[in-house]
């Protein structure tokens, strides 16, 4: 659904917006990955990394190697 250029999904219980129908699916993606291993289901790690990477490329949130740098670089 989209509200006024947000995009609004419920996937797996959890509410997503994001400013496009990519960054959702993006989004998705990392959400499904996360409820499979919680789910003790198979995961295809490079599948789960490839979401991971790209998500955080996307969104410009974390360090390039992963949250760890992201940690660091924020914290005061």
């Amino acid at each position: 659904m989209t509200l006024l250029g947000i995009v609004c999904q419920v996937i797996a219980g959890a509410v997503v917006l994001a400013l496009s129908d990519d960054l959702a699916e993006i989004a998705a993606a990392a959400i499904w990955t996360k409820v499979s291993i919680a789910n003790n289901s198979t995961v295809d790690f490079v599948k789960e990394n490839e979401a991971f990477y790209s998500f955080q490329s996307t969104m410009n949130c974390c360090g390039a190697s992963g949250p760890s740098d992201y940690e660091k670089d924020t914290k005061t």
